[in-house]
Parts: C-alpha cells; structure tokens; sequence
C-alpha cells in the first residue's frame, strides 16, 4: 500500500486547515500533519523517509479560478538564504498529469510555502529517499474535491 503524508500549515483562518483537520475518506488512507507555524518545518523533515508521497497544501488566493501546482522552490525565505551550500532551486520529483482544475505555476515564490517545500526536496535529494514531493495551493472552495483527486491519482499512478 502506498504511504502518504498531507501536511500544511495550521490556522483556524484558512479553509485546507480547517478542512484537512476533519477530513475523512476511508477509502484512501492518508496521514496528517499540522505545521504550528512557518518555521516549524523539523517534524515534518523527519518524517520524509517514512512515506512514499508528501503532499504539501495550502489555500490559493481569494480571486483563484484553479488549484495550483508548484513545481519549482527556490534557496529563498523572504530576502534570506534558506541553506547555504544547497542549489538556487529545486524542482518537484511529483510527476502527475494533473485535471483541468489545476494549473502549474510558471514562477516561484519566497514565503512560507515555498520554504517548507525547499526543505523537504533539498532533504529528499541530500539523502537520496524514495519519497515524492510536491505542494498545491488549492482553490478554496473546492479544495475537499482537489485533495480528494490528487490522492486517486497518487493511489492509481503506484
């Protein structure tokens, strides 16, 4: 059976947190994790060995027509290096043909999502793990039927 973490970050405002925290789907088992805030990324970087598939999520913004995939994390927190020594960029190793309701973002950004997802494929490249990455902003009112359909096709790409 495939493994997979969803984790994103925790705040009663945004509607992946509040959703993730009571979603519930038997037929695609899944664990769940809840950064505290943008800089608790350690549990996480520890976790990346146990499981095949992280998926990082959190909330597009309000005028979104469609759910985001972020292919490319950038050695950057604000005006700040995340890891000296480590590459200017990093792409996703998530490899999907994603529905109509996503698009790929063609830039990059440098805030809290960008960061944990830096550390997570600068970690999975370091040590070489088996575990695939990629991270999703997601359209907020759809975001339940978005994460439903990643997780199907996560099962069925396995």
């Amino acid at each position: 059976m495939t493994s997979i973490l969803v984790y994103t970050f925790f705040g009663y405002a945004k509607a992946t947190s509040r959703g993730l925290y009571n979603y519930n789907d038997q037929t695609m088992p899944f664990d769940k994790l809840f950064i505290p805030n943008r800089f608790g990324t350690s549990k996480l970087i520890e976790k990346l060995h146990l499981y095949d598939y992280v998926l990082g999520i959190a909330d597009h913004n309000k005028n979104a027509t469609k759910s985001r995939f972020d292919p490319v994390y950038i050695n950057k927190y604000s005006n700040r290096m995340l890891k000296a020594d480590s590459p200017e960029q990093i792409s996703a190793n998530l490899n999907l043909t994603l529905p109509e309701t996503f698009y790929t973002f063609a830039g990059t950004t440098n805030g809290p999502c960008n960061r944990s997802a830096y550390l997570c494929m600068n970690e999975i490249t370091l040590k070489c793990l088996h575990t695939t990455f990629g991270f999703f902003h997601l359209h907020k009112k759809r975001w339940e039927s978005d994460l439903a359909t990643l997780l199907r096709l996560i099962t069925s790409h396995s």
